[in-house]
Order: C-alpha cells, then structure tokens, then sequence
C-alpha cells in the first residue's frame, strides 16, 4: 500500500464482524492461490452465522424477515441458476421483486408486520 510505510514482506490479519466475519474467512480461504504473497498470521471473525437455517428460522415472523428475504435475493443474483422466483407464490415473487433495490431500514419492522404496508410507491395498500 503505498504511503502507509508498511513493509511488502509484513505479516498479515484479517478481521471482520457478521458480513465481514464472513468475508474475513472467505480471504483466509482463498490467500493461498488469490494473494500467496502476503504472510497471512492469522483471522478474527465474529458474529459469523454457521447454520443459515437456524438464523431464517429465528427471523421468521419477526421485523427482521426483510434480511432473510434479501439473503435470498443476494443469493439469486450470486448464482441465478437457483431461479429464485420459480418457487415463490405469485404474492412471494411480487414482494421480492419490490424488495430487491430495498436496503436493510426498509427491509426491516419493528413488530414483524408487512413493512410496505400503506406505502403507496410499491402499489400495495
């Protein structure tokens, strides 16, 4: 990194929380064949979730069911031989593709509600 006077020969940790503790074991994985010049020491992730299931299951019907569906969503793009849409209802498939330009506030509620309930913008009253 130029001008951070850091040594080309420096070792190296990575760390992160929830999506970047993901991220930072995702970089301690590929460091040998992506950057097997930098001397990796070690890697501090937390908040990462092992079991996805368990995490859908916990957000189900709480304000927070926004964040499993944009996982969903983030997922589909990632890897669009999932067809997401082609196993949600007709209802399903209308609400994520509202939600898919949606960003974390607006995916959430406080009471696990409808959060585009009486939002006029996404046509449902």
């Amino acid at each position: 990194m130029p001008g951070a006077n850091l040594s080309g020969s420096a070792p190296v940790v990575v760390m992160g929380y929830s999506q970047g503790g993901s991220s930072a074991t995702w970089a301690a994985q590929l460091q040998p064949s992506y950057a097997p010049e930098l001397r990796l020491k070690g890697v501090a992730a937390g908040g990462v979730s092992a079991d996805l299931r368990a995490v859908a299951d916990h957000l189900d019907a709480t304000g927070d069911f926004g964040l499993a569906a944009a996982a969903g969503i983030g997922l589909d793009a990632a890897y669009p031989e999932l067809r997401l849409d082609g196993h949600l209802t007709p209802e399903g498939a209308a609400l994520s593709g509202d939600a898919r330009d949606d960003c974390v506030p607006r995916s959430r509620t406080d009471d696990g509600s409808d959060h585009r309930h009486g939002d006029e913008s996404s046509g449902i009253p």
